[in-house]
């Protein structure tokens, strides 16, 4: 028996769905492992009213990103469901600031590896064209797969800089690096270089989103040696 047009919707939706499930699993991760180091430097910081404060503005942030997750998966899980790519609000943001939030968020987990976090951007970035939230997972990502590659004692660098209709931003460690025919396979699903450690959706994820925004992101060998993410972004006209 032929499925119907109802049926093959369904279906369809369901694949979305899957996809999504495993997004949200990936994606609700990260925030939570950052706030669980925060909660574990938390006694010995009582006293620190400015660390408080600080660490208390970025939880609220994560947490409002993984309730939009989460009430994205749901809409996608309705009948009547709409594109997630629209779900993530007006589509521009402040790179800078997200670099900032970036870097504050991660700065204590970065330290327990004995890595240094390092930002050269230029002073006057125009927005670029992409909402704020998949901004922040695609730089989430990359630095997370950064720092997983970067020995201790070496530093993670973002760079960030503006030209004619873009704004292009790299993510450097100073790792083994990727062999030239490895570079467009770590884009795949589960795929990694490293044989003691099985691969995730990470930069799978920011490459959808990266081109989602009509941009394009791609790997060479860093300036040290390691594996450089460069990605560009339209920027607001």
């Amino acid at each position: 028996m032929n499925p119907n047009r109802e049926d093959l919707e369904r279906l369809d939706r369901m694949a979305t769905l899957g996809d999504l499930l495993a997004e949200v699993a990936h994606e609700v991760r990260n925030p939570l492992v950052s706030m669980k180091t925060f909660l574990q430097l938390l006694p010995d910081h009582q006293g620190d009213q400015e660390f408080t404060e600080d660490f208390r503005k970025v939880v609220l942030d994560e947490l409002g990103r993984m309730e939009r997750l989460l009430d994205a998966l749901l809409r996608q899980a309705a009948p009547d469901n709409t594109r997630i790519a629209e779900q993530h609000g007006p589509a521009s943001s402040q790179l800078a600031e997200v670099f900032d939030a970036l870097s504050r968020l991660l700065e204590k987990r970065a330290g327990h590896r004995e890595v240094k976090l390092s930002t050269s951007i230029e002073a006057t970035l125009p927005e670029v064209a992409i909402a704020e939230d998949p901004l922040r997972q695609i730089l989430m990502n990359l630095v997370l797969n950064a720092l997983d590659a970067a020995p201790a004692s070496s530093c993670v660098t973002l760079r960030a800089s503006a030209s004619d209709g873009a704004v292009t931003f790299s993510v450097e460690d100073e790792g083994d690096g990727v062999p030239d025919g490895l570079r467009e396979r770590l884009f795949e699903p589960y795929f990694s270089t490293r044989e003691d450690r099985s691969g995730g959706l990470g930069l799978t994820i920011a490459k959808r989103l990266v081109e989602e925004a009509g941009g394009t992101i791609g790997v060479e060998a860093g300036h040290a040696g390691g594996a450089r993410f460069v990605v560009l972004l339209p920027r607001v006209p």
